[in-house]
């Protein structure tokens, strides 16, 4: 069993629902703020760590809209915790795809598999190793902390799954989605050896834990 002192904890939390009237895809390109909705359930989340002595040493936040004010509810409820800005926890990189509409792709395709000339997205194998490997940089600055992420669906699953699974090949998106994937204003806490490995992990749902 890990000793309290040793354990380094860190929360990956998706940001909060977002208004997008016009239903677009936005990726990184189009800055879509969060929903009435959204602020609350990420107050929720706040207002759940808080009230079980979550208390992050260090929250660190992709710098697009919708995560920069996910982390500015967090940080207020937290006594105005430092945010961190890390471009290295952005959404996905896509050319081409932001601002089109969410009806002009099948609901369930999975957007990765695609060879059309004007069709451009990051690929899950890049997502998968810059957020992983931010993941464990933060693990290596804050051994013995508990520490927040704040960043999007896409990139945290794919980092996610690489570092619960680094021998094994990244499955589609559409397997992802059925299983850990994280909905807005969710959270996966992962608990660290001193090693670096992922000793046990849980999903953190608005303000409770489902195993």
């Amino acid at each position: 069993m890990l000793e309290k002192k040793n354990i380094t904890t860190i929360y990956l939390i998706r940001h909060g629902e977002l208004d997008n009237p016009k239903k677009v895809f936005y990726d990184r390109e189009v800055p879509l703020s969060l929903s009435r909705v959204g602020r609350r359930h990420i107050e929720n989340l706040g207002k759940f760590f808080l009230k079980n002595k979550i208390l992050p040493m260090a929250i660190y936040a992709s710098p697009l809209l919708r995560t920069k004010q996910s982390a500015k509810i967090l940080s207020k409820i937290f006594r105005n915790k430092k945010i961190i800005f890390d471009k290295k926890l952005l959404e996905r990189d896509s050319k081409n795809i932001a601002g089109r509409p969410l009806g002009s792709r099948k609901k369930l395709e999975d957007q990765y598999n695609n060879s059309s000339a004007d069709y451009w997205v990051e690929s899950p194998e890049s997502q998968a190793r810059r957020i992983s490997g931010f993941i464990k940089d933060i693990f290596k600055k804050n051994k013995g902390k508990t520490v927040f992420i704040i960043s999007h669906g896409d990139p945290l699953a794919f980092g996610m799954y690489r570092l619960l699974h680094p021998k094994k090949a990244l499955p589609s998106i559409l397997s992802l989605t059925g299983g850990k994937y994280l909905k807005k204003s969710q959270s996966w806490k992962l608990v660290f050896d001193t090693h670096g490995k992922i000793a046990r992990h849980h999903l953190i749902k608005n303000g409770y834990i489902s195993k």
